[in-house]
């Protein structure tokens, strides 16, 4: 994971601080060029240590890579482990990177600069998420870097989106894909940082998304917004594939934030949103398989967790540390200091009547919005949490 991460900050960001969206698979005129490897450069560069790295990842003097045309072995490689030897990572580590140093000098293949919405609002979620989980605050900060490019530079008034981004223009009217995958980034980034910027901006975006892109009547969310070019037929992709579909995506924000703010027209919006779906589900579940865990936002017991903090001292923090590592599922966390707390009262109105005990660090645990006797105590927090 955190080389796939490593890979995107060093080779597909953008100086204003968006993700690119691709590089060509070919280079100097052939498909695959650039990340291909003859035994013989591997024996050249790593000399004694080759055999031993070779067995590793599978390098064969003929070739491990087929012509996807003739399926003849074409007498290159592509690196792969296929001998895991723990005690010899740091020693594989050291022979990938002088590898790399090699392929550097390489032609690489074409950068298509481009910065997708969509596909921003993925990085976001991953990279907020890989914080979350590594306890690296570095990730967290890289995933604030792409919010505060989309919401600059690829936002009109706060609230619409543009589909692209290139060379500072953004163009085209975003989809409904762009809207549900960035409100899930931004979602993301507040379950790690807290900032209640990130809890405005989703909102906003998902009022649009829900007003432009969600059938009043049925339900159902479309690929283009209602506004948009008059088409024939108005696309509505809701099949999971490779990558989830909007709709999936859309339902789960919409339960995120009926949870986060009270709001009971998200869980509206949500219940219909999934009975307009219902009967392709019923038929294919296999093909809604996104969709299907997004409705346990909706469905199932949840929980909201609110952290009171008016000192902001270090026992809130704590708390708040505790219960991200706990990777708790159908749970919402809201952290209210004494700078957001009117922002909190008017997004999550529920919150008005929460306050610190004794002004210590209070924590509220909630069950689908009937809460428990406040505790002080990080101890006695996590015992009601996994209990």
């Amino acid at each position: 994971m955190r080389e796939t991460l490593e890979y995107l900050c060093r080779d597909m960001s953008s100086p204003q601080g968006g993700f690119y969206s691709a590089e060509d698979a070919d280079s100097e005129g052939e498909e695959g060029t650039f990340y291909l490897w003859a035994k013989a450069e591997i024996d050249a560069l790593l000399g004694d240590q080759a055999g031993n790295f070779a067995a590793a990842y599978n390098i064969k003097t003929g070739g491990n890579y087929h012509d996807e045309v003739s399926g003849q072995l074409t007498g290159k490689n592509i690196l792969y482990l296929s001998v895991i030897h723990a005690d010899n990572h740091e020693q594989y580590a050291r022979e990938r990177k002088s590898l790399f140093d090699a392929r550097s000098q390489r032609v690489r293949p074409h950068l298509d600069d481009k910065v997708i919405a969509a596909w921003n609002g993925m990085a976001m979620s991953a990279f907020a998420r890989a914080g979350k989980a590594l306890d690296d605050e570095a990730y967290v900060a890289r995933a604030s870097d792409v919010a505060n490019f989309i919401l600059q530079h690829m936002c009109e008034g706060h609230a619409r989106l543009f589909r692209c981004s290139r060379q500072d223009s953004a163009a085209i009217k975003a989809f409904s894909e762009d809207y549900a995958f960035v409100i899930r980034g931004l979602l993301d980034l507040y379950a790690c940082d807290f900032d209640i910027k990130w809890l405005k901006s989703s909102i906003l975006l998902a009022d649009s998304l829900r007003e432009f892109f969600q059938d009043s009547q049925s339900g159902r969310i479309y690929d283009t917004p209602i506004d948009g070019e008059e088409l024939l037929v108005r696309p509505s992709s809701c099949f999971d594939g490779a990558a989830p579909a909007a709709a999936s995506i859309t339902l789960e924000v919409y339960g995120r934030l009926f949870l986060l703010t009270g709001d009971s027209g998200w869980r509206v919006a949500a219940e219909q949103l999934m009975r307009s779906l219902s009967s392709e589900v019923s038929r294919y579940p296999a093909g809604y398989t996104q969709l299907l865990l997004a409705s346990n936002w909706i469905l199932n017991s949840t929980r909201e967790v609110v952290v009171v903090d008016s000192m902001n001292n270090s026992k809130g923090t704590e708390m708040l540390s505790a219960i991200k590592q706990a990777n708790l599922l159908n749970t919402v966390v809201i952290y209210k200091t004494n700078e957001n707390a009117a922002d909190l009262s008017a997004l999550a109105p529920f919150t008005n009547a929460m306050q610190p005990v004794d002004d210590h660090a209070t924590a509220y645990v909630c069950q689908d919005f009937s809460c428990q006797r406040p505790v002080t105590n990080l101890e006695e927090l996590m015992e009601l949490l996994l209990s």
